[in-house]
């Protein structure tokens, strides 16, 4: 059994934050010593972090373009080389569906290269926060499944239960193309076609939190550079609700998202999806029923 984990994780809205939280609450239920360890902070301020110590390191993002987020690029550079050190990868992702099975595939490669033995690879479903809005009901529904997701993971990484995707070579291709087209274009032509509003303060909030350094303030005003990876932070933390895209609206929810507010309200019982669910929403069915998937 392994005594001590590492646990690095980057979140964009919360999501990835909160599964590896709950992560590290179930490792120490189980007498496991666990750190948890913000990915933006290390490579954001050049922290060193002494991986030796670690029995078996874990990594969680959110998938963006059936691929990882830019800065998850940047972390896997910094690590040291070691020699057949245990991981296990956790990811965030709004569905289920086969397509999000390869987007580990290059930090998976780049990791071996590095001495690193994946082992364990998992999606856990959580809400959308990104051009499709879903109900708060099935969002509180997703978080309550994800306990006993958890669970079940958790379980299966301290056994050393092997776990790992496969896919098609034409799904391969078709997510690295997409991937490549939303990190390369897409986000950055986002991120630059932000914009605030008269109710902006300039209080600095976005600055402060964007974890792609593409926020700055000039002449008393919020500026947007070319960085942005499309993580939506600025756009649904800011205080006045001020920030908003030049072209791209129809990718932001109306109603932002919130995670905590969701799981804290008492009044969404998380009911959503049910055996008379009709329509796409239906295959959620399986993901409930089956504690496994």
């Amino acid at each position: 059994m392994k005594n001590y984990i590492g646990l690095f994780y980057f979140s964009g809205t919360g999501n990835t934050r909160l599964i590896a939280n709950l992560i590290q609450k179930q490792l120490k239920s189980k007498s496991i010593a666990v750190d948890v360890l913000s990915i933006e902070e290390l490579t954001n301020k050049d922290l060193q972090i002494n991986f030796d110590k670690y029995d078996m390191v874990g990594i969680g993002y959110p998938i963006y373009g059936f691929g990882e987020p830019r800065i998850i690029e940047k972390f896997v550079l910094m690590l040291p080389n070691v020699m057949c050190k245990k991981v296990f990868i956790f990811k965030t992702a709004a569905d289920f569906i086969s397509i999000n099975n390869n987007a580990s595939r290059y930090l998976i490669k780049k990791l071996h290269s590095k001495g690193y033995d994946v082992f364990y690879d998992r999606v856990i479903c959580m809400g959308s926060n990104f051009l499709a809005s879903y109900d708060d009901e099935l969002v509180k529904q997703l978080y309550l499944s994800a306990l006993y997701k958890v669970e079940n993971f958790c379980e299966d990484v301290l056994s050393g239960r092997k776990r790992m995707y496969k896919s098609t070579w034409f799904l391969i291709l078709v997510t690295r193309t997409v991937h490549w087209f939303e990190d390369k274009w897409f986000a950055r032509m986002f991120g630059r076609s932000l914009k605030t509003s008269d109710k902006c303060n300039n209080c600095g909030k976005c600055v402060r939190n964007c974890p792609a350094r593409n926020i700055y303030s000039k002449n008393n005003k919020i500026r947007f550079k070319w960085n942005c990876f499309l993580c939506m932070r600025c756009i649904y933390s800011c205080p006045e609700k001020a920030i908003t895209s030049r072209g791209f609206k129809a990718f932001i929810l109306k109603d932002g998202y919130d995670i905590n507010r969701i799981i804290k309200n008492q009044h969404i019982k998380g009911e959503y999806i049910t055996n008379d669910t009709k329509g796409f929403m239906k295959h959620f069915n399986s993901y409930f029923d089956d504690v496994s998937i």
